[in-house]
Parts: C-alpha cells; sequence; structure tokens
C-alpha cells in the first residue's frame, strides 16, 4: 500500500489528458466490458481526481494514491476500491453525457460490485484497513455524484464506525492519514446541513486523531482552524437546540468571532503553506462564510446582518472562476453565502456561481441549485406577506432540505 501523505510523482501522467465531454454531450462511446473500463478508469484520473480538490495540488490524493491502490486489489474478490472509482467515473460521465442511460448502467453495475466485495469483508487487517476505508469513503462521493440524497450518510456512518473500532490500532499509519481526514472533512461538513433536534445523538467527529496535523483541510481548501471552527459553531448550535442558555457560550463565542474578525488569513499564507491564488481565494470566501455560519446558526442574524460577508464570499467565488473555469470551487462557502443573498447583485452573483457550478457534472449541484432558489423564493413570499425588507427576512435552509428530502452533502 502507497504512502498516501507523500509527494510523488503522477504514475498516470503519462496518459494524455483529455478534457471531459461537455455537459449534456449526446454520444458516448460503446465498448465491450474490458476497454469501458479502461475508459471510465482513464476518465477518473484525468477528470474525476482533479475536480475532487478545489485547485491543482501535488498531495491530491485523488490523482495519484487512490488509483494506484485501486490498480493493487482490482483482482481481489474482496477489494472494493477499483469498482468504486469506477462507479464514481461513470456517474460523473452519466450527468456530462446529459443522464445517459449507458453510463447510468456502468455506474449501478460497479457500485454494485464494491458494495458486495464489501459486504464480504467480516474483518478489517491492519494489511487491507487503508484500501477498505478508502473504498467506503469514496462510495460516499459515488452517493454525492449520483446525486442521490440518502444512502451517503449510510457509508458515512459505516466508515466512522469502522474507524472508531480501529482507531487505536491505525493511530500513526501513514496510509490512512489522507482518508481519515477526509473523513472528518465530510463529517464536520455533513452536521452543518442536518436540522438540530433534541433527540439527535449524532456524534460529532472526533478531531484529535487529525489535530495535529498541519495539513489537515487542504484538500476542500479551508485551514484546519477554520474547519474547527465550523465544527464548534455546529456543536455551540446543537446545544442551543438542546436548551443551553446562549450566556454560558460567550466566552466561546467572543473567542471564535475574535478568531474570524482577526487578519487569520494573512497569517494562515504567510507560513507559506500557500501561494496559489486560487487557494487563497478559497481560504478567504471559507473565512467568511463562516461568519455567515456563526450569525445564523447561534443568533438567527437575517440577511441584512450578514450582507457584507456574503458579498464578500461571492465575490471569492467569482473571482476564483474567472482565472481558472477548469477547477472546482468548493460547495461549502459559495452555498452558505448563496442562501443569503437577498440584493439583486448578490443574487446575480450566486446565479453565475449556480451556472458555472453545473458544468462539472456533479449530481448534487443539481439539488443544491434547487435548494438555493427555493430558499429565495420562499424569502420573496415571506417578505410580501409580512410587507417585511427581505433582508429582515429569515428562512432556514437546513429546513427547505429537509421538507423536500434533499440531504445533500455540500462538497
Amino acid at each position: 500500500m502507497p504512502d498516501w501523505t507523500k509527494e510523488t510523482q503522477n504514475p498516470f501522467s503519462v496518459f494524455s489528458a483529455v478534457r471531459a465531454p461537455p455537459q449534456g454531450s449526446p454520444r458516448p462511446p460503446s465498448l465491450p466490458d474490458s476497454s469501458m473500463e479502461r475508459f471510465l478508469f482513464h476518465h477518473y484520473t484525468t477528470h474525476v481526481a482533479k475536480i475532487m480538490m478545489p485547485y491543482d495540488h501535488p498531495f491530491n490524493p485523488w490523482t495519484k494514491q487512490y488509483p494506484a491502490a485501486a490498480l493493487v486489489c482490482r483482482e481481489s474478490r474482496d477489494q472494493a476500491l477499483y469498482d468504486a472509482l469506477l462507479a464514481h467515473s461513470a456517474y460523473n460521465l452519466s450527468e456530462l453525457y446529459g443522464k445517459d442511460c449507458k453510463m447510468l448502467y456502468q455506474a449501478t453495475r460497479h457500485y454494485d460490485k464494491a458494495l458486495q466485495k464489501l459486504l464480504r469483508k467480516t474483518t478489517s487487517k491492519i494489511s487491507d484497513f487503508a484500501t477498505t476505508f478508502a473504498s467506503i469513503l469514496t462510495l460516499v462521493l459515488v452517493e454525492v455524484y449520483s446525486g442521490g440524497s440518502a444512502k451517503w450518510r449510510q457509508h458515512l456512518q459505516g466508515a466512522n464506525t469502522l474507524f472508531r473500532t480501529a482507531q487505536s490500532e491505525m493511530s500513526g499509519i501513514d496510509s490512512v492519514k489522507t482518508s481519515v481526514q477526509s473523513m472528518h472533512i465530510i463529517l464536520i461538513i455533513a452536521q452543518t446541513s442536518k436540522q438540530f433536534s433534541v433527540d439527535s445523538h449524532d456524534p460529532l467527529p472526533d478531531l484529535r486523531a487529525t489535530s495535529d496535523t498541519p495539513e489537515f483541510g487542504f484538500t476542500i481548501g479551508a485551514s484546519k482552524d477554520v474547519l474547527q471552527c465550523i465544527s464548534k459553531i455546529t456543536e455551540l448550535g446543537r446545544g442551543i437546540a438542546n436548551g443551553t442558555p446562549i450566556n454560558t457560550m460567550m466566552e466561546e463565542l467572543r473567542s471564535m468571532k475574535d478568531f474570524l474578525e482577526d487578519d487569520h488569513t494573512s497569517q494562515w499564507m504567510n507560513k507559506g503553506r500557500e501561494s496559489n491564488m486560487l487557494a487563497q481565494h478559497q481560504t478567504l470566501a471559507f473565512i467568511s462564510a463562516t461568519k455567515i455560519y456563526l450569525h445564523r446558526i447561534i443568533f438567527n442574524a437575517p440577511p441584512k446582518a450578514v450582507q457584507l460577508s456574503v458579498s464578500s464570499t461571492l465575490e471569492q467565488v467569482l473571482r476564483f472562476c474567472k482565472e481558472d473555469r477548469q477547477n472546482n470551487f468548493s460547495i461549502w462557502p459559495a452555498f452558505i453565502a448563496a442562501v443569503e443573498a437577498y440584493t439583486e447583485q448578490d443574487m446575480q452573483d450566486a446565479e453565475k456561481w449556480l451556472d458555472w457550478s453545473s458544468s462539472f457534472g456533479m449530481g448534487n449541484r443539481t439539488v443544491i441549485a434547487s435548494v438555493v432558489r427555493e430558499v429565495w423564493r420562499r424569502r420573496e413570499e415571506k417578505s410580501q406577506l409580512l410587507d417585511l425588507d427581505k433582508g429582515l427576512t429569515c428562512v432556514d435552509w437546513r429546513e427547505v432540505m429537509s421538507e423536500h428530502d434533499n440531504d445533500v452533502l455540500l462538497v
């Protein structure tokens, strides 16, 4: 099993980098099974793997480590990573080809094969834990690309349970670190889209396994500190929903507010970790969006109270897009800003992002666009009914998701 944290030469760079078909392209190739597998694998390494991160990065684990591990175990009866990657690729192509039935068949076929292989595994030995773990996380992302709204949480819960069961044995094993970090990022983001309830017992991610890892968060375009801040806001919001007085949280809230208002971004950038302008746009957007999240979740602040942060976030999104339309801006900060947009300019900017975002072949983007527009529709309707300025009209996008059964992962 390769080390998933070291920078290495990409073994798949020998393949010609083909541009993904434009969305809605009418004719996918007709190939026999073995050739189709090669076609899907090639598409994964040259397109899907690259858009798994918001910008090119030498440590992108999906461009080399995951494909390399998948090839090593592709003939194994109980190793699912190879089929999971092919399913991931086929769902992406299905979206790019306009919900193509041929690619949907390939996606379902490999998804089922991956699932059956995982179900056959009764143990997770140290030697193959990393591959099994990566397979489960890949199935989470397969569900995201398919646009499905239910099963990804089940796979995520399975990955978390597997990790917690074997955590003591896995600590310090380099080949697991990348997947554990990915899981914790997904857990943090996944918790932000659920409404809080008094009977909720879903565990928040245990970040101790990654808290000492400086690069935690880079795959989504955020710093470790910002992701931990998002997780803490979710925890405090859940506490409020369960009856904890907000005045008991004031010290923590003040500390988070100071952190977000501080010149955190320049401090992080000046450490030399990222000079890439695309990375800087991502980081700035995450900080602005976290401010929005804090005020909405803790204080139920109206859109007018976070309008400057909304504009700031969307400005970074569009700057990113202008500099490189081939890279895939992370959904979470853009979405958190878009659902609070109410001025004509901010809504226009959000629409530009939604249109651009739909071009990558990710099924969850269609669902996300529908949620954003439904929030806008409800805000308009509510403001007229109450004769209230739209900037003072709160609409909880988590409630919209829940009512429409759109439990979508914002990555």
